[in-house]
């Protein structure tokens, strides 16, 4: 709190934000009476310049996020603090600032907000992460906090879920592994009878004729008696080779 990094961090922290559409950002994007946040532009070095194109990474980056009351709050606040900074040393206000800027209202270069963040970390005895870092936080809370991969593709403006898909896939094995763990643990699995495992979770049989579908049905009980007999053997009173930490496995 307090630092030239505080709204990067606010930013990125709950949106996800790319560390140039958090630079290129400006109050233009930023409606708060729909309340609505809006990623369209990229902060881009060209050479030592710094320029604010209307152009972002991909066709996907450019998204309309909903903004919440609390940021909603903070920015409102900010915004009027920045024009009193500006009136105080004498520069008129500029209607489309940037948000995340110096008191004159110049950008911050996205090379300044790395080194920053870094020495933030240091100056407070954090772990050491990249800034980009925050990006991958915000997707892990969201997938946590039970989003599909497909929310989270558009949240962070990602192309297509596939790369959402390929960052992420670790952490839903850790959704996989619950219920694993949760369908080992029930009552109807640890009775090992096949029968009360069908009859509690009805399965649609294919159109076949009575005695293809008797077989077909016959085949099905066997395998759920040999895989409740297998994992019995397993568990030989011990506790559920399930319960393995995700770190292990």
């Amino acid at each position: 709190q307090g630092d030239t990094l505080e709204t990067v961090i606010r930013l990125t922290a709950l949106y996800g934000f790319r560390r140039s559409e958090v630079c290129g950002l400006k109050w233009s994007a930023v409606d708060f009476q729909q309340k609505t946040i809006t990623v369209r532009r990229a902060a881009v070095m060209v050479g030592t310049k710094l320029e604010c194109i209307d152009k972002t990474k991909t066709a996907s980056s450019y998204r309309t996020l909903p903004l919440t009351t609390e940021m909603a709050q903070y920015l409102q606040t900010l915004k009027a603090q920045q024009e009193d900074a500006q009136k105080l040393i004498g520069m008129s206000c500029e209607e489309d600032g940037y948000v995340c800027c110096w008191p004159d209202g110049s950008p911050l270069k996205p090379e300044y907000v790395s080194r920053r963040f870094d020495k933030l970390l240091r100056e407070n005895g954090l772990p050491k992460i990249r800034f980009h870092d925050l990006r991958h936080s915000a997707a892990s809370l969201l997938l946590e906090l039970g989003f599909s991969l497909k929310d989270i593709q558009e949240w962070l403006g990602h192309s297509d879920i596939a790369t959402t898909a390929n960052i992420y896939s670790h952490l839903q094995y850790k959704s996989k592994v619950e219920m694993a763990e949760k369908a080992f643990h029930s009552k109807i699995f640890r009775s090992g009878s096949a029968t009360a495992i069908l009859q509690q979770q009805p399965i649609s049989i294919p159109t076949f004729s009575t005695r293809r579908r008797s077989r077909w049905r016959k085949r099905l009980v066997q395998y759920w008696e040999n895989a409740a007999r297998e994992t019995r053997a397993a568990w030989d009173g011990k506790e559920y080779p399930i319960r393995t930490s995700l770190e292990q496995l």
